[in-house]
């Protein structure tokens, strides 16, 4: 929806309110807005915020805090005090035309300083298939993507690609073939980097838990650059209850945290949390205002910081599931989250004490499916164009 003086509005479900957001432009010899990288304004000296930002080398700040919105991204950065260097977004997964041809996402972040993680679907939600991706019906799509994206100043961001494909709830999910999801994926960032002026950095983002063999959906080393995994705080296993048995299922279950760390350093690559979040749903097993599990994940941040490539918050209320901090749903949690993400977190020696015995906990049953079912992407029309609207719902 345009609006005088060159700014985009933008609406958001959640809280039933438009935010305009104003647009800084820097033209690039493609004649569209190229957005300055914060590692760049960082390293020329142009931050003069008084925020500390992240350092261009190891684990980085990330957030997400709605489609298209620099200035949710700045607000988090000053409810912080800590400026982030990433922000994650979503493409919507409607039609062909939202995936190849992002306009309205790429307009929305022009000019802003932050490296954009672009989750990327697979295939829309109108009948398309990875069976037919893997058949090379698609590729088409992706080179448009690819040059929209390097058009707009965007050929080196990361895309995290049909995230979340251990779970069931995306028409991209990989369960019931992962060797088609496999050889799709591997088309699609064929696709992509064949492209001109492209430096993608492709982020293959299971979400913790379920028993779905994700390891069988792993495209190879050569088509993927960082591992990614989505984290919440909710728990499946006897005791889940208390903060300390969910926070050691989330690490010890299968795909859990260890499982991550493992699996990427088996691999030789980096790893990044695309999403992680407090949970007040309790008929999910959230956790609800828990400072415990924003301690452990700062912990498990420093624990692995030299493989850490960025770490996101998952700054958002939806219609199923809250995770938002600064309206003030979880006080003790968000202070918690203040205290020590207003910092990087150090590095933490990850050598047990001598001694130290392994924890253990007994498992209520193996969850036949990750506990969240993230994002139901919707659209709302408008007299002069369609702004899309992301929701994002936990597992029922």
């Amino acid at each position: 929806m345009p609006l005088a003086g060159g700014t985009s509005s933008t609406l958001y479900e959640d809280q039933s309110l438009v935010r305009v957001v104003g647009r800084r432009p820097r033209y690039s010899d493609t004649g569209h807005v190229a957005r300055p990288s914060l590692k760049r304004l960082a390293a020329l000296g142009l931050l003069v915020l008084g925020l500390t930002a992240a350092p261009a080398s190891g684990a980085a700040l990330g957030v997400y805090v709605g489609a298209a919105n620099p200035a949710g991204v700045s607000a988090f950065g000053t409810w912080l005090d800590r400026e982030p260097e990433y922000a994650v977004d979503f493409l919507a997964d409607n039609s062909w035309s939202e995936i190849s041809t992002p306009i309205w996402w790429l307009s929305g972040w022009q000019g802003s300083p932050y490296d954009v993680v672009f989750s990327v679907p697979m295939v829309p939600k109108d009948g398309s298939t990875i069976a037919q991706g893997a058949a090379g019906s698609y590729d088409h799509h992706f080179t448009q993507l690819a040059q929209n994206l390097v058009a707009y100043g965007y050929g080196d961001a990361t895309i995290s690609l049909g995230w979340e494909m251990n779970g069931n709830w995306f028409a991209w999910s990989a369960q019931s073939d992962p060797a088609a999801y496999v050889t799709y994926w591997r088309r699609i960032v064929d696709a992509m980097r064949a492209v001109s002026g492209s430096s993608f950095r492709f982020d293959w983002n299971p979400i913790a838990g379920g028993s779905f063999p994700v390891e069988t959906a792993y495209p190879g080393d050569a088509w993927v650059d960082v591992i990614g995994l989505d984290v919440y705080d909710q728990g499946w296993w006897a005791g889940w209850e208390d903060p300390v048995n969910r926070w050691i299922e989330l690490v010890h279950q299968p795909y859990g945290l260890a499982w991550h760390r493992d699996f990427a350093a088996a691999h030789g690559k980096p790893v990044s949390f695309p999403e992680f979040g407090l949970s007040d749903d309790l008929a999910q097993h959230g956790g609800g205002d828990n400072p415990y599990f924003v301690e452990k994940m700062y912990e498990w941040i420093g624990l692995n910081k030299e493989n850490v490539e960025y770490y996101a918050y998952f700054e958002f209320a939806g219609p199923i599931g809250n995770s938002a901090m600064m309206g003030g749903s979880f006080p003790l949690a968000g202070a918690k989250f203040q205290e020590l993400f207003s910092v990087d977190p150090p590095a933490i020696d990850p050598t047990p004490p001598p001694g130290a015995p392994e924890p253990e906990i007994e498992k209520e049953g193996e969850s036949a499916e990750p506990s969240r079912v993230p994002a139901s992407i919707t659209q709302i029309a408008e007299p002069e164009e369609t702004i899309p609207v992301v929701s994002h719902q936990r597992h029922a």
